[in-house]
């Protein structure tokens, strides 16, 4: 199997856990420096975050980044740009992930073990210290776990027993605040 370059490399994120480095991850980064200087309606944060991008695609070549590279990078390019307070004052902002739960339930041997597979999912990404955990195709999950190509009221009580699921597992650790969004596509 050939495996193709990703554009951008994963951050080790907390425990060294890998975790997708996006646009809107740098961008999101950039907007908090930038507010955290007084710079509340800074805009030039995508075009620093296609920056990033493109040294990524052309002169970075590891598949991985840590979060102290990840910052200095940023902290280079804002010095580049004059922006030496920003510098000064770069960190990284926690990550938004996301779950593909049709996916999950192809791998699971039965529904079960498909939720205990989410709560260890949402667990391991609360202990990574992710700012955000999208669960998506809930509605497509609902179906394949009701064993059905249709959607039928049966669905609507095992979307909604997701949803919860996931509200509970979230809320088991009460020493973390995490947002939970719930995407039925």
């Amino acid at each position: 199997m050939i495996g193709f370059p990703h554009e951008l490399p994963s951050v080790l994120w907390h425990g060294g856990k890998p975790v997708p480095l996006t646009i809107d991850w740098i961008s999101e980064t950039i907007d908090s420096i930038a507010q955290k200087t007084g710079e509340s309606n800074w805009r030039w944060s995508n075009d620093v975050a296609r920056a990033t991008r493109l040294y990524f695609k052309t002169d970075y070549e590891y598949a991985t980044i840590t979060p102290s590279e990840l910052v200095d990078l940023i902290r280079q390019i804002l010095e580049a740009l004059g922006r030496k307070e920003m510098a000064q004052n770069a960190h990284l902002s926690p990550p938004r992930t996301q779950i593909y739960l049709p996916e999950m339930v192809c791998h699971a041997e039965m529904e079960m073990s498909f939720y205990q597979e989410l709560r260890q999912r949402l667990h391991e990404m609360m202990d990574a210290q992710v700012r955000s955990v999208r669960l998506n195709g809930m509605r497509r999950c609902s179906k394949m776990l009701e064993g059905t190509r249709r959607w039928k009221r049966s669905c609507e009580n095992i979307y909604e027993q997701i949803e919860l699921f996931a509200i509970a597992c979230v809320r088991e650790r009460t020493d973390q605040e995490i947002e939970l969004i719930i995407s039925p596509e």
